[in-house]
């Protein structure tokens, strides 16, 4: 480029005069200036076609309708196509729902589709939450003369119990509320607190509406056989049940001394209801009659209780000490429990039974792992256990439509899904997991793919302890 660049010096002079345009004859300084301009604001040819412009487009041909264009080739509807499949929840598909808490004191509820085939699991929707959940309670009947049952009720740190409608997207409120402060529509007639002795202004009493508990609710439970019956836990130390039709607390129970953890109602005798306190206790209650519930101690705080579908009097509990025990309602208030077992080092925060494998159900602690026990002969035996990296985990529960998936949250905010067919003493014990669709992998969240894609995602940490080391340290604690 230097050499082939000229050298101005070098460049004669006349070529630059001859290219400067001459100015108009007799016109000079500022009157060329003026004859240049003359003309310019002049709208008396704004509507003339320059010529070189007039033929331009003469042979073209438009469509008032793009639709009606043959040369349109519908890209824009497969666009849209493709969104409104994103949207489509198929028969097949599985549907999950998480609570989870972001940044800055954010709150919501994440709504999951999870494809079993593919092993694909992503978020459909998401809620946004006035306050922290601490529970959640699906609902499968109509509300508010709405033909839709897909309804979810939280439970948060405020006396309220929410319900949400799953069906409608960005929705900004909840659908109806159960309980809760009352608030008065004029701000100006809001209680405001009085002087005490010393001038400092007293915390005004907060009102209720009535019925409604008084403290955080800590649990809820849908009735499957009566719909219209919703039971709910509270630090109030109250149990509650709630007629969904009116929105009105229809009993109050107060068997216990501390916070109710864990309500459940029984799967097919829809009148029997049971409930875990922090006070070491549990407490079956039957709704229909007035007399004292049956009532059985443990040696600590109840996390969890579990009704076991395949055997109708059986139920499970588990404590924050990393008990896990067994008790049959047949034998009475008191009774000992069938078994007691020391499952995990921290706090069992759920039992769960598999919906149709009998004596098949799983644990999941404060400890960091997830573990499959099989108690068909009297004794739980460990089958298998899991680290799936969520941390503490707080939430796990199987598919009912496909009993060999589990779906796990923890304290980092991920959900994962676990198939359980991929451990080696599942597919020896059981048969059905041996059967019908193929293993597919461990399926999580978006937000945690690209951490996962470097690493095994089915198994443990390469330093723990196998299945079958694992069965045999837990036997010799059993």
């Amino acid at each position: 480029f230097k050499e082939a660049a000229p050298d101005l010096d070098e460049v004669p002079q006349q070529q630059f005069e001859d290219k400067a345009p001459a100015s108009p004859e007799g016109a000079e300084g500022e009157e060329f200036v003026e004859k240049l301009m003359e003309g310019y604001d002049s709208e008396e040819d704004e509507d003339e076609v320059p010529p070189s412009l007039q033929n331009l487009g003469k042979d073209l041909m438009y469509y008032d309708d793009p639709e009606d264009d043959p040369y349109i080739d519908g890209q824009q509807d497969d666009e849209t196509d493709s969104d409104a499949e994103e949207f489509t929840i198929l028969e097949t598909d599985g549907v999950l729902v998480a609570a989870r808490k972001g940044e800055d004191d954010f709150s919501s509820i994440q709504v999951y589709v999870y494809e079993e085939q593919e092993g694909n699991v992503y978020e459909h929707h998401d809620l946004t939450l006035p306050a922290f959940p601490l529970c959640l309670e699906w609902l499968g009947l109509p509300m508010k003369n709405t033909p839709e049952r897909n309804f979810l009720a939280v439970g948060t740190f405020e006396p309220a119990i929410e319900i949400w409608d799953l069906d409608t997207l960005d929705v900004l409120h909840p659908l109806t509320t159960l309980g809760g402060i009352m608030v008065s529509e004029d701000p100006r007639k809001e209680k405001k607190g009085k002087k005490g002795k010393k001038g400092k202004k007293k915390k005004p009493v907060d009102t209720f509406v009535e019925g409604s508990h008084q403290s955080a609710v800590l649990s809820l439970s849908w009735n499957r056989c009566h719909e219209v019956a919703l039971a709910s836990g509270s630090a109030d130390s109250t149990v509650k049940v709630w007629d969904l039709t009116s929105g009105k607390c229809a009993n109050t129970y107060g068997h216990h001394t501390k916070e109710v953890q864990a309500v459940q109602w029984h799967h097919s005798e829809p009148s029997l209801l049971l409930a875990g306190s922090m006070d070491h206790t549990i407490t079956l209650t039957d709704v229909r009659s007035a007399e004292a519930p049956l009532k059985w101690t443990v040696p600590s705080e109840v996390e969890c209780i579990s009704w076991k579908p395949l055997e109708t009097s059986v139920f499970s509990v588990s404590t924050d000490t990393g008990l896990v025990m067994e008790f049959d309602a047949r034998m009475g208030a008191g009774s000992a429990p069938r078994f007691m077992l020391d499952a995990h080092s921290d706090a069992v925060t759920v039992v769960a039974h598999n919906p149709s494998i009998e004596g098949l159900f799983l644990t999941a602690s404060h400890d960091k792992t997830v573990k499959l026990w099989d108690s068909k002969s009297g004794e739980p035996k460990l089958v298998g256990q899991n680290n799936l990296e969520v941390g503490a985990v707080f939430s796990a529960s199987f598919w009912a439509d496909s009993p060999f998936i589990v779906a796990v949250g923890g304290e980092t905010g991920k959900l994962k899904l676990w198939d359980i067919r991929d451990n080696s003493n599942v597919q020896k014990k059981y048969h059905k997991a041996r059967d019908g669709v193929v293993s597919v992998p461990v399926a999580t969240t978006m937000d945690d793919i690209d951490s996962d894609q470097e690493r095994d995602m089915l198994g443990d940490d390469e330093d723990s302890e196998s299945d079958d080391e694992a069965e045999e340290r837990m036997e010799g604690e059993v």
